[in-house]
């Protein structure tokens, strides 16, 4: 079918929008494309279990509601890719770049994202459930109601995100930056926090039970008295302000001095640290 030339002409400026991905072939599940250039492309919806996308260029793609489970996504770049919907569990994406990707309410489960980078990226919803997010940037994020239970993410900065009702239930935040980040009801109950900089960060109605916080600074939270800190772990580094109250929490003395404790305090130690973690378990059996 021929097109006349105003149609021709229609069709290609369409193909110019900004925004709008270009047509292309079908990708294949399994197929090698490590390396090539596939900017701008739609491949939404598409089969693409254990495809390889090494080191390729997907910026701007969209791979919306497509199966990229178990794929090799070392090094791509996917910035201002849309993700949303998208199934990337057990995926490597390895030192991949995701600055302000689309991903709200994708899969990422289980994924190893160790250095990726999604600053101001959207993942509101997203599912990072025991992901290892190892030194991964979240800076800037919109990450609302987006799941990081059990994720393996030391090292990872979350500076300026929002993560209000985020969970980061059992996660480990090692040494993680949260400073001046929304962390309004989220979760951290049974998370590492330890060396962990959560400055200026707002915790209305968060919950830390059982969490650990040894060496962390907490200082200058706002709304830190609406927060559940019961059996939340601190010791004598870890820094917060000078009104902050730490009932319910229990204070870890330095390793020398613990062999000095009794036996019966130790036990009260440890019988109020199950009795935190029985209370996060039976609160997650009930919900």
């Amino acid at each position: 079918m021929k097109l006349t030339t105003a149609a021709a002409t229609a069709a290609f400026l369409l193909f110019l929008l900004p925004g709008t991905a270009a047509w292309s072939d079908p990708l294949v599940a399994g197929g090698d494309y490590s390396g090539e250039d596939h900017t701008g492309e739609d491949h939404s919806g598409e089969m693409l279990a254990e495809i390889d996308i090494s080191d390729a260029d997907f910026s701007g793609a969209d791979l919306s509601g497509s199966i990229l489970s178990d794929a090799l996504a070392l090094a791509t770049h996917l910035d201002e890719a849309l993700l949303t919907g998208a199934d990337l569990t057990g995926a490597d994406l390895s030192d991949a770049r995701l600055p302000e990707v689309a991903a709200s309410e994708a899969m990422f489960r289980v994924s190893i994202a160790c250095r990726a980078d999604f600053e101001l990226g959207v993942v509101e919803e997203a599912d990072f459930t025991e992901a290892d997010l190892t030194d991964a940037s979240f800076v800037e994020i919109a990450g609302r109601k987006a799941m990081f239970t059990n994720a393996a993410a030391p090292g990872a900065s979350f500076h300026l995100a929002d993560l209000e009702e985020a969970d980061f239930s059992g996660a480990d935040l090692t040494d993680a930056l949260m400073t001046e980040a929304q962390l309004e009801s989220a979760v951290f109950d049974g998370a590492n926090l330890d060396g962990a900089d959560v400055r200026d960060s707002s915790v209305e109605t968060a919950s830390f039970l059982g969490a650990s916080l040894l060496g962390a600074d907490i200082r200058g939270l706002a709304f830190a008295g609406s927060a559940d800190w019961t059996g939340a772990l601190y010791d004598d580094a870890t820094l917060m302000d000078e009104d902050f109250d730490t009932t319910g929490m229990i204070y870890v003395p330095e390793p020398g001095a613990l062999a000095g404790l009794g036996a019966g305090v130790m036990m009260l130690l440890l019988l109020e640290r199950r009795r935190s973690l029985s209370a996060i378990a039976s609160r997650g059996s009930s919900g």
